[in-house]
């Protein structure tokens, strides 16, 4: 038994730490979602589509100015001064740098996107980098403190006061596009300076070379791995604005944005804890089998019935959330392909965190190039024919992804596929409940009820989530084994249970 009177374990502090993010990225997460609306409503699509492609640009410049020296101070075993000084100085070198190669090659990303006024905002953004890059090293010293909860608390207050708060009320007041820039600014100082306030340590703008060297063989690896997954990203999204219009992209970003949030927002907290649990025992294939095939079943529990419910919902949930009219007509296709394939976006991110757990980067990384491929091809085929077929080349392409994450998975943790696919039926059989139930509700009041008011469109996404939760409490009541299984049983122990991460067994099934 531990002594009530000792200091938290590891565990207990990763929990919290969890919980923290869990709230954090919520917070931000509903913040987003409830921003996109807002700029839907007060931006034109050629707007939404100018600052997606300047923000693909920026993206790019952040994987140079966060992806390495960051992690490179988490992961060093020997943390010195010298080394933090270092990374502190190579990470404002590199900011610096952004800010100016991205500032004087504006130019030549409105030529590549065929946009003219682009040049003016990728050059406002530009200035992201050099706000951020003071903060990058105490970001990373947080993180190594395992000061999650000071991480989430900045994060959430320089996203809603400095984006949120700043970008709506320029919106509303019609700066236009001028608001998403300056709101990104404003974000990126505020961030930086609760950082700095919150977590001290050495400083320097002169690199030690030894110190130098550690950190960039490290931050290096970090980066060309980040470089596959940051195309995998933007692939689509950099060939839709190439080959369609600035409207096009604005549509295709938005419907991506809605579809893929829930995956998003589940994705990393799962990440938090999955990566660090698998990490503890990855010696013990078993457990670590146990664990990956629990997790890949919760969420097929979760994502399939969600699916449905909103690709059956989907317009009247594009015009209640964007704005009525037609509008955004040409979101609610691209927005129910995407949405289909929830499952396939969300279930990857498991397997991501055990190859990272296991050590099995390489192997993981060419997956990612291949993946990123994938997406670039079936965007690109997508545009001969509509934004439709881009969703739908974009969705082959993370189907792709899931298979080969899954079969690295299914051979480091030395797992069959009939197991793999066998845990995910149940998520299939309660898809097909809530289809069968929701349904017809929806299609009822489609019929009965005037189309096109918010209170229709409300109404029957009410209706339809009413019916769907109504389905699955019934089922829960009448055969629990088929909505929780021992994966759900198991999960209702471990948050019942009192003891902490280490003491909860992995095999509870009741």
């Amino acid at each position: 038994m531990t002594d009530s009177a000792s200091p938290p374990s590891t565990a207990r502090r990763a929990l919290g730490g969890m919980v923290w993010s869990g709230l954090g990225f919520g917070a931000q997460g509903l913040g987003q979602f409830l921003v996109v609306i807002v700029f839907a409503r007060y931006l034109t699509k050629t707007d939404n589509g100018l600052v997606g492609a300047a923000v693909i640009v920026i993206a790019l410049g952040q994987l140079f100015t966060e992806a390495g020296f960051g992690p490179a101070v988490i992961q060093r075993e020997n943390l010195t001064d010298e080394h933090v000084r270092t990374a502190f100085a190579l990470s404002m070198f590199t900011g610096l740098f952004m800010t100016v190669l991205v500032f004087a090659g504006a130019p030549l990303v409105a030529d590549f996107f065929h946009q003219p006024p682009l040049t003016d905002i990728v050059r406002g953004l530009a200035f992201v980098f050099a706000l951020q890059a003071p903060g990058v090293v105490a970001m990373a010293m947080l993180q190594r403190d395992l000061d999650f909860k000071s991480i989430a608390i900045a994060e959430m207050v320089s996203y809603f006061l400095g984006f949120a708060l700043v970008g709506v009320v320029l919106a509303v007041n019609g700066v236009g596009v001028w608001s998403i820039v300056i709101a990104q600014l404003a974000q990126a100082a505020l961030l930086t300076g609760i950082l700095v306030v919150r977590r001290a340590h050495p400083r320097s703008l002169r690199p030690r070379r030894a110190e130098s060297k550690d950190l960039v063989v490290y931050a290096g690896g970090m980066t060309a791995a980040r470089g596959f997954n940051f195309l995998a990203l933007n692939g689509d999204n950099s060939v839709v604005g190439n080959r369609m219009s600035a409207a096009a992209l604005g549509a295709y970003k938005n419907a991506y944005l809605l579809a893929a949030f829930p995956a998003q927002m589940l994705g990393q907290v799962m990440d938090r804890v999955i990566f660090p649990v698998i990490s503890r025992f990855q010696d013990n294939l078993e457990r670590v089998a146990s664990a990956y095939l629990r997790g890949v079943s919760l969420v097929a529990t979760m994502t399939i019935p969600a699916s449905v419910l909103a690709v059956l919902v989907a317009p009247e949930l594009i015009h209640l959330l964007l704005g009525g009219g037609h509008k955004w007509d040409d979101v609610v296709l691209p927005f129910q392909i995407m949405a289909a394939g929830l499952l396939f976006r969300t279930s990857y991110k498991i397997s991501d965190s055990l190859a990272r757990a296991m050590g099995t980067v390489y192997r993981r990384a060419w997956r990612q190039g291949a993946y990123a491929a994938a997406v670039i091809v079936g965007a690109l085929i997508g545009t001969y024919f509509g934004l439709g077929w881009v969703a739908f080349g974009v969705t082959i392409a993370i189907f792709i992804n899931y298979l080969l994450m899954a079969q690295l998975s299914i051979q480091t943790a030395k797992i069959t596929w009939g197991r793999f696919v066998v845990c995910q039926i149940r998520g299939l059989a309660l898809a097909g409940l809530v289809a069968a139930v929701a349904i017809p509700v929806v299609l009822a009041l489609r019929s009965a009820l005037p189309s096109g008011s918010v209170l229709t469109n409300l109404e029957i996404i009410l209706a339809g989530t009413v019916s769907a939760l109504a389905a699955l409490g019934l089922a829960w009541l009448l055969r629990p084994e088929l909505t929780l299984g021992d994966d759900g049983r198991w999960l209702i122990a471990v948050i019942r249970s009192r003891k902490s991460g280490d003491e909860v067994p992995m095999d509870v099934t009741s």
